[in-house]
Parts: structure tokens; sequence; C-alpha cells
């Protein structure tokens, strides 16, 4: 006859009553009572008759049906739990994720449109900067071309009075032809230059004038007039 095997070994692998630990190493699991069921600890797996081979005690014959499937509803409940515990945290990683994309994206956005606002700005500043250059220059030309102008207008105004200078201070000094009259400025004296002055009319007057005042030619009534008389 088979021992009484401790805690629901068989007899090669069990144990006494009353030392559950050693039944543990059985083919047959441990944790039904005492010589009536075998099975696992939890008394769910196990072979009815507490000396099932190792094949039945995985197979899962309980020693209580009602406990055993409380038991598996428990473990369900645990596993599912366990299952949503798991799809939690993995939300949760995705949703982290997901966060971190987006931060992502929208500090790239914001460097992108900083990077944007200071190409514009220094375009701007760039464009405006040229546009003050471009006006300096202009008006420091027109201010060349106002001093040019001026120094021109100047030098035509001294250059008009010394020519009505020179007109009013011509001196006629000798005639060669009845259509030319050199007249002698003071510096056409100076430097023994004569410059004609071709009018015909104001010639041809000049030319009796002088002619006249050189070698007058008194009248017969003047040469009478004008000769001694004795008496």
């Amino acid at each position: 006859a088979l021992p009484i095997c401790g805690a629901g070994g068989y007899a090669p692998y069990g144990s006494p009553p009353g030392l559950a630990a050693h039944a543990r190493v059985g083919n047959g699991g441990g944790g039904g009572l005492p010589g009536t069921y075998g099975g696992s600890p939890d008394g769910v797996m196990g072979s009815p008759d507490g000396v099932g081979a190792r094949n039945l005690a995985r197979r899962g014959f309980g020693a209580d049906p009602v406990l055993a499937q409380e038991l598996l509803s428990k473990k369900t409940a645990a596993a599912t739990l366990q299952k949503q515990m798991l799809d939690a945290q993995m939300e949760e990683v995705r949703a982290r994720k997901a966060r971190e994309k987006e931060e992502e994206r929208r500090q790239e956005e914001a460097e992108a449109l900083a990077i944007a606002h200071a190409l514009e700005q220094a375009r701007r500043e760039e464009e405006e900067r040229k546009r003050a250059q471009a006006q300096r220059e202009k008006e420091e030309l027109d201010a060349l071309y106002r001093e040019q102008e001026e120094a021109m207008r100047r030098k035509v105004a001294r250059a008009h009075a010394a020519a009505a200078e020179e007109a009013e201070e011509a001196i006629p000094v000798e005639i060669f032809s009845p259509k030319k009259r050199l007249v002698r400025t003071p510096q056409h004296a100076r430097f023994g230059i004569a410059t004609p002055r071709e009018s015909t009319e104001e010639l041809a007057r000049d030319l009796a004038r002088l002619s006249a005042e050189a070698s007058p030619v008194p009248s017969p009534a003047r040469q009478s007039a004008q000769a001694p008389r004795f008496f």
C-alpha cells in the first residue's frame, strides 16, 4: 500500500504528513489535502488521487472545481488587469512620444519663424542702409553740382566784367583798311597784339573822322579868311 502522501505527492517523491514543503518536489504537485487529493500548492493543479503523473498534474485537475473556477477567474482578472495596465503604459508611452514629437515640431516651427523674421529684419535694414547711402550720395552730388555751377557762374561773370572793361578801355591805334579797324586794348597793348573789329558803317565813319583830324584840308573861303591882311 502507498503511504499517505503529505500535501498531495505520491510515494516515491511525496512527503510524510506535516512536511508539505517536501511534497513540492514530487511529480504530483503539492497543496492538496493529505491522503485525499493531490494538487499544486494553490490546490488547483494536480491529480485527483494524489498519485498522478506530471502530465496529469500540469493538465489542471483540481481538488475543488468551485475553488478552481474562482481561482481561474481571479487569474483571468489578474491577467486582464495586467494587460490593461500594460496597454495603459503603452498608451502613456505613445502619448508621451506624441507630445515630445509635437513639442519638437513646434520648436522647429518657432526656430524657423525666428530665422525668417531675422532674415526679413536684416533685409529691411540692408535696404534702409542702401536707401540712406543713395540719398547721401545724391545730396553730395547735388551739392557738388551746385558748387560747380556757382563757380562757373562766377567765372562767366568775371569774364563778362573783364570783357566789358576791356571794351570800355579799347583805344584805336592804326587803320590799315577802310573795312577793318585795329583796336588795341590795354592787354593787347601790353603784348603788342592788334584785334580787328569788323563793322563797315562804323569803320567808314571812323575812317572819315580820323582822316579829317589827321590831315585837315581848309576850304578856299577858310584859307582866305585865315590869310593875313596887310594894310
